[in-house]
């Protein structure tokens, strides 16, 4: 790949899902090979900043696109659920006809602003807990 675009993060004009359609429509007529939106949980600590959904954003843009490769930068997969973004992406690659990349990472900005953080250790261990209850555990 030579040349795509990275739209980062998705806020302000970028949080309309129209401009990003749009945007990626652009991308593709002027013959880039990419698109890629930021996967962020939180951007600003008070939560006052819109952000568009990057799987379902993710899904309109494969519908209409047919030649860009598209993708979320970074995915902080420790944050979600294993089996749902299984499904989102398995989703959006036969939705994207085998274009899409998932590209997966862990930004420490984001457990810090949710004030949320956990080692995997503890996770694990809560998990391991409710397990051994019968309960659910997030």
């Amino acid at each position: 790949m030579k040349k795509a675009v990275l739209v980062a993060p998705t806020i302000f004009e970028y949080s309309d899902p129209h401009n990003l359609l749009e945007l990626a429509k652009d991308t593709e007529e002027a013959g880039w090979e990419g698109f890629f939106i930021c996967d962020h949980l939180l951007l600003d600590p008070d939560g006052q900043l819109g952000l568009a959904d990057p799987s379902i954003m993710l899904g309109a843009i494969a519908a209409i696109t047919d030649k860009v490769i598209i993708g979320s930068m970074v995915t902080p997969v420790s944050r979600r659920r294993p089996w749902k973004l299984a499904k989102e992406f398995a989703s959006l690659d036969q939705l994207s006809n085998g274009a899409c990349a998932l590209v997966s990472g862990c930004w420490t900005r984001n457990f810090r602003t949710s004030g949320k953080i956990r080692t995997r250790k503890s996770w694990r261990e809560k998990r391991m807990k409710a397990r051994h209850h019968g309960e659910a555990a997030y």
